[in-house]
C-alpha cells in the first residue's frame, strides 16, 4: 500500500474520531440539559409540596365520622380550607362516589379509616393519639325508618352505643385534642307528632250566595322552634334523639364545644335514593305511579343538602364564633307547610307528564305521556308511616329564628327550587336508574315545566 493511500486512511480515521468526539460532546451537553431540566422539575415539584404542606398546615383539622351523601358533600366544600381523616364502619372510600368529590378534591387532603361497630372505641382512640383535631363532624346514624322498624336492635346500638363509644374515645384523648369541638347532624324527628291531626282540617267558607260552607282546608302551620319538648315517635327517631342526650351531656360533663342541628329531609344532587323526593322520582320513572304511604297531607320540612354543607364551611371557618356554640339549631328550609307529601307528588307530577295547572300546555312534550302518572295513596307499611312518617313539623327558619339570627343560615338553593328539582331529576335518571347521555339528553329537553 502506497504512503498516499496510507496517509488518507488515516486522515478519514481521524475525521471520523473528531467526529466521534463532536458526538459524545453533544450527547454530554444534552444530557447536562436534562440533567438540569430534570433537576429544576424536581426542585420545582419539591417547592410545590412545601408550599402545599405549608397550607395544609394552616388548614383546620376535622375528624368526619361517616361517608355517605352529607359527608361528602361537605368534604366538597371543605377542601380548600381543612384536610380530613374520615371513619366509618362501611368503606370510607365511598366518599369519592360523589363524582364532584371525585373530580375536584385532592387525595392528600385526606385519610381514611374503616372502624366495625366493635373496635371503633379502640381504633378512634388511636387515630386521636396520633392527631390533634379542631372539629369533630358526627354525621353517623340510623336515618332510614324502614330500616329501623325491620332492624330495631340494631338501630338502638348504631345509634346509641356506637354513639357512646365514639364520645368515650373523644373524652379519654382530651390531653392530644384539648380544644376539639363536636358537630352533630341530627334529625327534625326528635320532635315527633306535635298534636296536629292527620287529613286536612275542616273549615268554614264563604259561597257563591254569601253564605258559609264547610270544606276542607290545610291546617295553620305549626313553625317549632327549637323549645319545642320533643316527643318521638317509633325507633329510629327515638334513638336519635338518646344519640343527641348522649352527646349533648357528655359534652356538658367535660367540657367539650358542642353544637347539634335538626335537619330536615335532605335532598339534592348526591343525596340518598331513600329520601323523599328522590323516592317519588325514581318510582315515577320506573313505575308512572308515586306511592304515598299513609297519611298524604303529613308535611316535610326540606333542606338541599349543598345549602346545608356550605353553611357548615362557613360555621367552621369565615364565621366561626364559640359565642354560638353548645346549642341546639333547627337547620329546615324557604318552603311554606302547606308543600304536604301530596303536593311534593303533584308538583313532580306536573313536571313529568303534565297536569291540571295553570300555564301547562297538555300539548308539550313531557318526559313521560300526558296525565299518564298517577299518585297512589297506599296503607301504612308499618307504624313509622301512621306515626313518625305522618308528622306534621315546620321548623323556624325565619328572619327571627335562631339558625338564621345567631348563624346566619340561608337556604340560598330554595329560592329556585323548581330548577333545583329539575336538576335532582336528571341526576336520579343518571345515577340511580342508570338512563345513559342520549336518555338524559331527552328528559333534559322535554322538561318544560317552569314556576311563574
Amino acid at each position: 500500500m502506497s504512503t498516499a493511500v496510507v496517509q488518507q486512511e488515516e486522515e478519514k480515521l481521524r475525521q471520523q474520531q473528531e467526529l466521534s468526539k463532536q458526538d459524545q460532546k453533544i450527547r454530554l451537553d444534552q444530557t447536562a440539559i436534562l440533567q438540569r431540566a430534570y433537576d429544576k422539575a424536581a426542585q420545582a415539584e419539591e417547592e410545590r409540596k412545601r408550599r402545599e404542606r405549608k397550607r395544609d398546615e394552616s388548614r383546620i383539622k376535622v375528624l368526619l365520622l361517616g361517608s355517605r351523601h352529607l359527608a361528602s358533600w361537605i368534604v366538597f366544600y371543605l377542601r380548600n380550607t381543612a384536610t380530613f381523616v374520615i371513619v366509618d364502619r362501611l368503606d370510607p372510600e365511598t366518599i369519592f362516589t360523589n363524582p364532584e368529590v371525585k373530580k375536584q378534591v385532592p387525595r392528600r387532603i385526606i385519610q381514611s379509616f374503616q372502624l366495625s361497630e366493635f373496635d371503633i372505641e379502640k381504633g378512634l382512640g388511636k387515630i386521636l393519639e396520633h392527631n390533634t383535631f379542631d372539629f369533630v363532624i358526627n354525621t353517623l346514624g340510623v336515618s332510614d325508618s324502614g330500616f329501623a322498624t325491620n332492624n330495631p336492635s340494631y338501630t338502638a346500638f348504631y345509634n346509641n352505643t356506637f354513639t357512646h363509644s365514639i364520645m368515650n374515645a373523644i373524652i379519654s384523648a382530651r390531653d392530644t385534642n384539648p380544644h376539639i369541638k363536636f358537630v352533630h347532624v341530627s334529625s327534625d324527628k326528635v320532635y315527633g307528632n306535635t298534636g296536629v291531626p292527620s287529613g286536612l282540617n275542616r273549615i268554614m267558607q264563604a259561597d257563591q250566595k254569601g253564605g258559609q260552607v264547610e270544606v276542607e282546608g290545610y291546617w295553620r302551620e305549626f313553625r317549632i322552634d327549637e323549645n319545642e319538648p320533643c316527643n318521638p315517635l317509633g325507633v329510629k327517631a327515638i334513638s336519635r334523639y338518646t344519640q343527641e342526650i348522649i352527646i349533648r351531656q357528655l359534652c356538658k360533663t367535660y367540657g367539650i364545644d358542642y353544637i347539634i342541628f335538626r335537619v330536615g329531609n335532605l335532598w339534592g344532587r348526591f343525596t340518598d335514593q331513600t329520601k323523599l323526593i328522590n323516592n317519588m322520582m325514581i318510582d315515577v320513572l320506573r313505575t308512572k305511579m308515586i306511592h304515598i304511604y299513609g297519611d298524604q297531607f303529613a308535611s316535610r320540612h326540606i333542606v338541599n343538602i349543598e345549602d346545608f354543607a356550605e353553611f357548615i364551611r362557613d360555621l367552621l371557618t369565615s364565621k366561626y364564633d364559640i359565642a354560638n356554640w353548645n346549642d341546639i339549631y333547627n337547620i329546615g328550609g324557604d318552603q311554606p307547610t302547606r308543600y304536604y307529601i301530596w303536593g311534593y307528588a303533584q308538583f313532580i307530577k306536573t313536571i313529568i307528564s303534565g297536569g291540571a295547572a295553570k300555564g301547562i300546555n297538555p300539548k308539550a312534550a313531557y318526559v313521560l305521556p300526558w296525565g299518564s302518572v298517577k299518585i297512589v295513596n297506599d296503607p301504612p307499611r308499618y307504624f313509622e308511616d301512621t306515626e313518625e312518617a305522618g308528622i306534621r313539623i315546620w321548623m323556624d327558619t325565619s328572619k327571627n329564628s335562631k339558625a338564621v339570627k345567631k348563624l346566619g343560615y340561608t337556604a340560598t338553593r330554595d329560592i329556585r327550587w323548581d330548577e333545583s328539582f329539575k336538576e335532582l331529576l336528571l341526576w336520579n335518571a343518571h345515577y340511580h336508574l342508570g338512563m345513559n347521555s342520549e336518555q338524559i339528553e331527552s328528559i333534559r329537553e322535554k322538561i318544560t315545566y317552569t314556576l311563574r
